[in-house]
């Protein structure tokens, strides 16, 4: 997996720049070709295929290959419609999948938040404990601040609670939690740990303030829908 699983606006923007001069060059070489008149609806049709095929490419730099491709019609059921309402309009609501290991919390966490990506909006993906790392304070390339995570349209916490605990991890996780509350930034994230325990990782205000209206679901083995590729 390429570092960091990130979208951030800059980045973004250079994906899409690159990606319409590509096509604006295709077009004027086709022009020279031919001469023929270039339709102002074909112009707009080019360019939003190379912006789309930016942002695919953007896709998966930032999300791992195993969740390429992860969709919500891949889910079916009760949770397949929670999680496709949570995609379409969050309202500042956050998504919480609960379970065990296996049962498909990241893959539905994905799913979740690809529609908003593809419809131009910024989305990171962070193993909770990798975040953790790279928030540390120090030189190193891959540090980030908190204000990267807590500004991003949509945020991916990936398995919440395998972290080991500290007063210091606490503190990160309930500045990034209280941070994107305050702006009525949907996060999505995922923990094998029961409610109860969550509670306890996170604290009463962490905990209050990411549950308070969010939907909360509870995956099994059984829950997935298994679709062939």
């Amino acid at each position: 997996m390429s570092e960091p699983h990130r979208i951030n606006a800059g980045l973004d923007r250079v994906g899409q720049l690159v990606a319409r001069n590509a096509a604006l060059r295709e077009i004027d070489a086709a022009r020279v070709a031919d001469g023929s008149p270039i339709e102002a609806d074909d112009l707009a049709a080019v360019r939003a295929e190379g912006l789309g095929a930016a942002r695919a490419a953007l896709w998966r730099r930032i999300i791992p290959q195993r969740y390429h491709t992860a969709s919500l019609a891949d889910w079916s059921g009760e949770v397949g419609d929670d999680l496709a309402e949570w995609a379409a309009n969050p309202d500042g609501r956050n998504l919480l999948l609960l379970g065990p290991v296996g049962t498909g919390k990241t893959h539905a966490a994905v799913a979740a938040c690809r529609p908003a990506h593809d419809r131009g909006l910024d989305v990171a993906y962070w193993p909770t404990g990798k975040l953790l790392d790279v928030l540390r304070p120090t030189d190193g390339p891959d540090r980030i601040e908190i204000d990267d995570v807590v500004d991003v349209d949509r945020l991916i916490l990936d398995d919440v609670g395998v972290e080991r605990p500290t007063d210091w991890t606490a503190e990160r996780l309930d500045l990034i939690i209280d941070g994107r509350w305050a702006e009525v930034r949907p996060t999505v994230l995922t923990t094998n740990l029961r409610l109860d325990a969550l509670r306890e990782r996170l604290g009463a205000r962490g905990y209050d303030r990411l549950t308070g209206s969010a939907i909360a679901l509870q995956l099994s083995g059984d829950t997935r829908r298994r679709t062939a590729r």
